[in-house]
């Protein structure tokens, strides 16, 4: 960690913020908001006035500004949102997971949500259009759009390449679990874990857990809960 990043004297993480943000410092700014906490972050957002809210939005990339919503309340981050032109606001929603995109535009009012559904690229506002139809407490709202997923014919050198070759699109993934497709059929799921420990030639059938247990998009977060608690 640089240590110039973050306070080693008596200023509260905000103070630190809103001195970053009146300097204008767009190179240590993400660097600073990085080495906070969740709980550090949230608090600090919350100090900030509204045009400081705005001008920090100003200061980071699409995708800095994007990881920085995914670590604080949903409330804040319509906050950082709802006031942006369209275009803007769609360039940071574009940036975010699937599952983030959904929460976020469901706490939108319906015509700013729209305004940035359609400012967005097409496919994209697509796979988030799909999301927002299901309710917050179903599989459907709960689910991510990314996932990495390889047909059963192959092996684990092919695994081992794509992710090498994919990886800056994969890293947004958060990826703990990869899965395998007969056709577009689930056969089973793989650890990454597993897949480091394998030899290379060896199939992925022969290192998935097959048959994982599946739900619909309808299922009720209760209902999922006692699931795994079985």
């Amino acid at each position: 960690m640089n240590p110039h990043v973050r306070s080693t004297g008596r200023n509260e993480p905000w103070e630190n913020l809103q001195r970053l943000i009146q300097a204008r410092d767009k190179f240590v700014l993400p660097a600073f908001i990085g080495s906070l906490t969740a709980t550090e972050l949230t608090l600090a957002v919350s100090r900030l006035s509204q045009e400081e809210n705005t001008r920090l939005i100003g200061l980071l990339s699409p995708r800095e500004a994007a990881e920085m919503i995914g670590h604080i309340e949903d409330v804040q981050a319509v906050g950082l949102i709802e006031d942006l032109p369209p275009e803007e606001a769609a360039m940071i929603v574009a940036e975010l997971t699937s599952d983030a995109q959904a929460d976020l535009l469901g706490y939108l009012r319906d015509k700013k949500a729209e305004s940035i559904l359609e400012a967005m690229p097409e496919k994209t506002a697509g796979a988030a259009r799909n999301l927002l139809q299901y309710p917050n407490k179903t599989a459907g709202g709960m689910m991510l759009t990314e996932y990495v997923s390889y047909p059963d014919n192959h092996s684990v050198q092919n695994v081992i390449d794509d992710l090498r070759l994919n990886h800056e699109a994969y890293i947004r993934y958060d990826i703990q679990y990869l899965y395998v497709l007969a056709g577009n059929k689930l056969r089973g799921v793989l650890r990454l874990r597993d897949v480091l420990m394998a030899l290379p030639h060896q199939l992925v059938t022969e290192i998935m857990s097959a048959n994982p247990v599946s739900v619909n998009v309808h299922t009720q977060l209760e209902e999922m809960r006692n699931l795994f608690d079985t």
